[in-house]
Parts: C-alpha cells; structure tokens; sequence
C-alpha cells in the first residue's frame, strides 16, 4: 500500500499452514523441513500453481491487479540448475506472463554458486521477472558481492527496520 495515498501497488504471496490438531504453523518451522526432506521443489510449484491462478481469476473478474505479485523463493529451489526454466515453462502453461512477479531471493541462495546464480538472474530478467534480494543483512552483508547480480531491489531484513525508531544506527541504514 502506497503511504501517501492508499492505493494498492502490490502484494506478495506467503504461504501459511493451519493444522486442525496443531494450530498455525511457522513457515519457519515447516519451509526447512520441506528443504531438508526434499520437498521444496514441488511446495514451490504449487505456490506457483496457486499464484497464477488466483491472478487469473482476478483478471476473470476484471480487478486490475496493480504493481507485482512477490513470490519467496528458496535457495535450494533456486539451487537447481533447471529452477529458471522450469518456473518459465510453468507460468507458459498457466499463460501468465512472467512480468507480473517480482521474485525474491536471498543472499545465501545466490551465493551458494555466484556464477550459476548469475546465470539463473540473467534467464529470469530476460523472461521479464523483477528480481529482489530479500532480508538483506541475514548472510554475506555486502553489497560488493552483490554488485555484478542484475537485481531492482534490495530489501533489508525486518531486523534492521524493527529498531529504526529507537536505534539510531539502524535509522541512519533505513534512511
């Protein structure tokens, strides 16, 4: 939501799992146990699957979805050498185009392997992904690492962003 006037200018997709015995689960509990079990994969997908169709019903409606619609990928999704052409392929079968996403990585997933994460940046910039790092300040915490990636934005981790009004070393970051 824009500050100055209100209007909607994205969104991003998260994902949340309600179990009828055990409440609300964390994503930070169930995504690494989908990573270490290796299922992250197919949970993606299905964010994805999701993701399309609810734009696509949207547009159905005629609600003007405006701006991105934000989508956390993982670092091992993003890890797999096929990740950027299979995600390209799927949004080709739902028939919607890649520039309605932003994807968000962070840095630990495209520092696994800075060269083959270049090249995975390079192929989703060219299908017309916007791309963020996301939680900046969680792993590496330079911005010369982050120099030669073809990112649009940098978004700091909530750490530095919770205490800017209290902090003023974590103002003088924000600002």
């Amino acid at each position: 939501v824009a500050l100055d006037d209100g209007r909607l200018i994205g969104a991003e997709a998260l994902l949340r799992w309600n179990d009828d015995q055990l409440g609300r689960i964390n994503p930070s509990e169930f995504v690494p146990l989908a990573e270490e079990r290796g299922l992250i994969s197919e949970l993606g997908t299905w964010v994805v699957q999701q993701a399309c169709r609810q734009l696509l019903q949207w547009d159905a409606e005629l609600r003007v979805f405006p701006g991105l619609l934000a989508l956390n990928i993982s670092p091992r999704q993003f890890d797999d050498p096929g990740f950027a052409g299979k995600l390209i392929a799927q949004l080709h079968q739902a028939q919607v185009a890649p520039n309605r996403f932003d994807l968000e990585l962070t840095e630990s997933g495209i520092m696994l392997d800075p060269e083959g994460s270049l090249q995975t940046l390079v192929t989703l910039r060219n299908a017309g992904f916007t791309l963020s790092l996301d939680d900046f300040g969680m792993g590496y915490s330079s911005l010369t690492h982050l120099k030669g990636f073809p990112l649009d934005q940098i978004k700091l981790d909530r750490s530095f962003v919770s205490g800017m009004l209290e902090e003023p070393h974590d103002y003088a970051i924000v600002v």
